[in-house]
């Protein structure tokens, strides 16, 4: 219901009727229709994530450059997953198209972790002299390649028809979206290592 309607519009009066609950169980087991919606929320992130892993204790003993390799491609096996339920990717969609409260608590509790692992990577590929705005732009530019192949596939299927783009291409675009970055990367480093580059 909150897939279809979104937070606002999604009744606990629908989604009881829906789930054969009584209308008083919201309010007992979740204090209310806002806690449920972020405990759905954050149900649907840690599925996506238990079933692709972009953080694990294997990760640190790989070099940096096999670290992002990995990265990418859990990040884009985790958007193309196409075993999920239908509803876990309209809701994350509509949370980010009109986000709530409960993306902050996301954020918190769930996505930061994840951020702050490739920011971790990124670091160690520029070097010691790395700012945290190139960090971050940096970590910002790689999820949005990532991204682009799945939010922009209709325009890529006109456009860029011989790109591939699909479940079934996946290591390929991992591959190239981490061969893309790491060359970004160099070249940022670079300039970090001349004294200049851009601010």
């Amino acid at each position: 219901m909150f897939a279809q309607r979104g937070f606002r519009e999604a009744t606990i009066r629908d989604i009881c009727a829906r789930a054969g609950a009584n209308i008083a169980s919201v309010n007992y087991h979740f204090g209310g229709k806002g806690r449920l919606y972020s405990e759905v929320l954050r149900y649907v992130d840690t599925v996506a994530h238990d079933r692709h892993p972009q953080v694990t204790p294997e990760l640190a003993a790989l070099e940096p450059e096999e670290q992002l390799g990995w990265f990418v491609r859990q990040f884009l096996n985790r958007v193309f997953d196409s075993g999920r339920p239908s509803w876990h990717e309209r809701l994350m969609n509509r949370e980010m198209v009109e986000p709530t409260f409960a993306l902050d608590e996301l954020i918190d509790r769930n996505i930061k972790v994840r951020a702050q692992a490739l920011q971790g990577i990124i670091r160690s590929i520029l070097g010691p002299g790395a700012t945290e705005r190139q960090v971050q732009r940096a970590q910002a530019s790689i999820v949005g390649q990532c991204l682009f192949y799945w939010h922009c596939r209709p325009c890529i299927t006109r456009l860029l028809p011989h790109v591939g783009y699909g479940p079934g291409h996946i290591d390929s675009i991992a591959a190239h979206v981490t061969e893309f970055s790491l060359h970004g990367l160099a070249g940022i480093r670079r300039d970090i290592e001349r004294g200049g580059g851009p601010a």
